[in-house]
């Protein structure tokens, strides 16, 4: 009776934990449909694409902070170019018609005689004190965001590297129960079932034995929805 009561309790328990998180499920999807699992058995999701070399570079988080950093540069070099000397230098080729006075001499040129010549020019900006102003304020901004982008890259990293240190400990645990384990439960199922039909085991006996069976497929379970959370955790880290 006792076993029967705990067990009613626990069912009470999932059922509720199941009510709960198909609100939650219906809270980020906006709409109040009852979703059902098409199967009650976890699968281990796909990891072939786990590798050594896994990137961060199409994270949003990286991303954004990669353009920002880029942005501040570029406006760092804009305004560094307003507050340097402007440089002009130029090339004429023209025609003079007319009489013009060369070397004391008066001396007539016509349509065919060309003038060719270079200028140059340096202009100085006058109002240097505000753009150095603006100059210093946008370094402290490029600054920051260098200082961001650095940051961003380290945590993303941090938390790949994490993740990968979970994915690789819950995928031993997996290898583990489906070697050994799991295999140990179903003889431990057969053998129970088949001693308690030729009554070589109490009721008793039997229901602990089976209770021991089922906690170690829930624990399987629980393994494998720990091991699909590391891998999703890991996907969302590089945008895959």
């Amino acid at each position: 009776n006792a076993q029967r009561i705990e067990a009613f309790a626990a069912m009470l328990q999932v059922e509720s934990e199941i009510v709960q998180w198909n609100k939650h499920f219906n809270f980020l999807l906006q709409d109040d449909i009852n979703y059902i699992p098409q199967d009650s058995v976890l699968y281990k999701l796909d990891d072939k694409f786990i590798q050594d070399s896994l990137s961060i570079s199409y994270n949003p988080s990286y991303k954004l902070a990669n353009q920002q950093n880029e942005t501040m540069k570029k406006q760092h070099q804009a305004a560094v170019s307003r507050t340097l000397p402007d440089l002009k230098v130029g090339y004429f080729n023209q025609t003079l018609i007319g009489f013009h006075n060369v070397d004391g001499v008066d001396k007539y040129f016509g349509a065919g005689d060309r003038f060719q010549g270079l200028q140059l020019g340096m202009s100085l900006p006058l109002w240097f004190i505000p753009q150095k102003a603006k100059l210093d304020a946008i370094k402290i901004e490029k600054a920051k965001a260098m200082a961001y982008s650095i940051q961003t890259e380290r945590t993303l990293l941090n938390q790949l590297s994490e993740k990968l240190e979970t994915y690789n400990r819950y995928n031993l645990m997996l290898n583990h129960y489906e070697k050994t384990a799991l295999i140990h439960m179903y003889t431990l199922q057969q053998q129970t079932q088949s001693a308690y039909r030729n009554g070589e085991i109490s009721y008793h006996e039997f229901l602990q034995n089976m209770r021991m069976a089922v906690d170690q497929q829930l624990r399987y379970q629980q393994i494998i929805s720990q091991f699909n959370q590391s891998i999703i955790d890991i996907q969302f880290l590089i945008a895959q």
